[in-house]
C-alpha cells in the first residue's frame, strides 16, 4: 500500500486495540537477489489507460488479447508469519531505496514456492518458487 506524502488526519479515536502499517522490506536469503536482502522496498504505482489489469500467478505470458506489463515473482509474507497474506507480483528486476540496508523487520516480502499437499503436485514442482505476470487489456 502506497501512503500518500501528505496525510489528513481526523479526530484521534485513542481505540484499544490496533494494527499498524510497517514499510516493507526485501527477504530474499540465499537467491540470486540476494544482494537486496534487507533493504526497503519503494513504493510503486502503476497507471495504465486499460480498464483491465489482472496478475496472473505461475505464468511469465498473457492470453492473446491482453498485455505484458511486466513480469517476476509471486512474493508474500513468509509462510510461518501469522498474517493475512497478499500475494503480489514482484518485477523480475526490482529495486531497493537506496541507501535503506537495514534489517527493521516490517513487513517482509519473501519468494512464494509451490507445495503439494492440500494442491495436487502436477504440473507444478514442489519448493520451485512461483512466477507472475502483470497484464493488462
Amino acid at each position: 500500500m502506497c501512503l500518500p506524502k501528505d496525510p489528513q488526519w481526523a479526530q484521534e479515536q485513542s481505540p484499544s486495540y490496533v494494527g499498524f502499517i510497517h514499510g516493507a522490506e526485501y527477504q530474499t536469503h540465499g537467491s540470486m537477489l540476494d544482494d537486496l536482502k534487507d533493504h526497503d522496498v519503494p513504493c510503486v504505482v502503476c497507471r495504465t489507460n486499460s480498464t483491465n489489469v489482472l496478475m496472473v500467478p505461475a505464468k511469465q505470458t498473457c492470453n492473446t488479447g491482453w498485455v505484458r506489463e511486466y513480469a517476476g515473482f509471486l512474493m508474500s509474507e513468509r509462510n510461518v508469519h501469522p498474517s493475512s497474506k497478499e500475494f503480489i507480483c514482484m518485477d523480475e528486476t526490482p529495486e531497493p531505496i537506496v541507501g535503506t540496508y537495514l534489517n527493521k523487520d516490517g513487513a517482509l516480502f519473501y519468494f512464494q514456492q509451490a507445495v503439494c499437499g492440500s494442491r495436487p503436485c502436477l504440473p507444478y514442482i514442489n519448493w520451485r518458487e512461483l512466477t507472475c505476470v502483470v497484464c493488462t487489456q
